[in-house]
């Protein structure tokens, strides 16, 4: 019933890994949507040897961010490998709403031209953009992570929900291997655990 020759699903128990990952996935797969909007803005957007490389590098520091939230939340981290996060983040990079409004932020669009040239639709990644990124600076007010844990979903929150313009922290990329709260339990997935 679940599976066909060319459809197949497979079930988890770690429910709060596959809903960080649902909702997480959509914020990266706008990133990812800049880099075409960057390439297309220097011309190099087309054509038999496009570089995908600045598309890889923001889906790696993605994939990296999603399982740091994962475990910060207290899921389990096998879960950030698989299809609830790379997988499903792949999908959503490849094209969507979140995609297209992320294109034209990486053109130099600000995000609210950018969503009224699309004709206002609802954009999952630029909801979760802000109520996620909003949460980074009061988390790492209280030392539940630190100020350099997901530098891109912080520069995606400056471009979303603070109207800055695109300015990638490449150099902030893949220098932590987890957050800060590694090894122990956060408040933040105590409070969501307590009875």
């Amino acid at each position: 019933m679940w599976r066909t020759e060319r459809y197949h699903v497979w079930t988890s128990t770690d429910l709060v890994g596959a809903e960080v990952c649902a909702a997480t996935k959509n914020c990266y797969a706008l990133g990812v949507g800049m880099a075409a909007g960057v390439l297309e803005q220097i011309g190099e957007d087309d054509g038999l040897y496009r570089m995908h490389n600045y598309e890889a590098a923001l889906f790696a520091q993605g994939a990296i961010e999603m399982a740091q939230f994962v475990e910060l939340l207290g899921g389990r981290p096998e879960t950030a490998a698989g299809l609830p996060s790379v997988g499903d983040c792949y999908v959503t990079s490849a094209g969507g709403r979140n995609v297209r409004v992320g294109k034209l932020l990486g053109a130099g669009m600000g995000f609210t031209e950018a969503a009224a040239t699309l004709g206002n639709p609802t954009l999952e990644g630029a909801a979760a953009i802000n109520v996620v990124g909003g949460a980074l600076g009061p988390l790492t007010e209280r030392r539940i992570i630190d100020a350099k844990d997901f530098p891109l979903l912080r520069h995606l929150y400056e471009v979303v929900g603070l109207e800055q313009p695109l300015n990638m922290p490449w150099g902030r990329f893949y220098g932590r291997p987890g957050p800060a709260s590694a090894g122990r339990r956060s408040p933040v997935s105590a409070e969501m655990t307590a009875d």
